[in-house]
């Protein structure tokens, strides 16, 4: 997808960008807000070129072999999966003889070689240095050979990278801010049916209680009943008068 024929992140094409870009899409939720969108997507191409250059380094790294008469034995041995017309490409640039033989003279004469005091660990370069007289003068962008460092303009890459993650920080404040909504309603429902269920089981503990209460009521009179049927049974019989006792004469 990002063929290394091309010698530089800036030369490569446009189309070629933009696909990489809809790989990302079709992988990883991107934000929907503009702002944040059109950031998150400057930052990743950037990064997609970051290691297009190192792929590129590494390769130099396993394949050059020094002195120009071994273009022919690298050209030979490409890397798998290499397409053939890239990497006679690559190499050739590997071994322009023109770069390489300028920049030795020039680093034999000592008013080329870059006096610097800086202690610090930042990089010292200058536009009048020797690599810039054999590259030519830098364009806008990046400095050449230091990744995400300086820039021709002053500007690091650090304050471009800032600016990003603002934009990209008041996206997610804007969603954080939609969750927090979204959970306070959630939260006024779900105390809603926790009351609702508080008082269901309040119920269902005051109907265990009543039923409680009528089983012992009942326990309470059942003896009471038992002791009253056998009075009734043994009680004496009433003595018959004397008009039932009486019995007419035949006659």
């Amino acid at each position: 997808m990002c063929p290394i024929r091309y010698l530089n992140w800036k030369n490569m094409p446009e189309e070629l960008k933009e696909e990489c870009w809809r790989v990302v899409e079709r992988k990883y939720s991107v934000p929907v807000n503009p702002i944040a969108y059109a950031a998150l997507k400057a930052f990743t191409l950037q990064k997609i070129g970051k290691a297009w250059r190192d792929h590129k380094s590494r390769m130099k790294k396993r394949h050059y072999i020094p002195h120009s008469r071994n273009k022919t034995r690298v050209k030979n041995n490409p890397p798998k999966g290499c397409i053939p017309e890239d990497w006679d490409i690559l190499v050739d640039h590997w071994y322009t003889d023109d770069a390489v033989d300028k920049m030795k003279e020039l680093l034999e004469i000592s008013s080329n070689q870059l006096q610097s005091s800086d202690t610090s660990g930042s990089i010292a370069w200058s536009p009048n240095d020797v690599f810039a007289k054999v590259m030519g003068k830098e364009r806008k962008g990046r400095i050449r050979g230091v990744g995400f460092g300086p820039t021709p303009s002053g500007r690091s890459s650090k304050s471009v990278l800032t600016d990003i993650e603002i934009r990209s920080s008041q996206a997610r404040d804007n969603e954080v801010a939609q969750l927090k909504a979204s959970l306070a309603t959630m939260e006024e429902k779900l105390a809603g049916f926790d009351e609702m269920k508080q008082k269901l089981s309040q119920f269902e503990e005051m109907e265990q209680r009543m039923e409680q209460r009528m089983a012992r009521m009942l326990q309470q009179i059942s003896p009471q009943c038992n002791q009253d049927v056998p009075l009734a049974k043994h009680s004496p019989s009433l003595p018959k008068s004397s008009a039932a006792s009486y019995q007419p004469s035949s006659l």
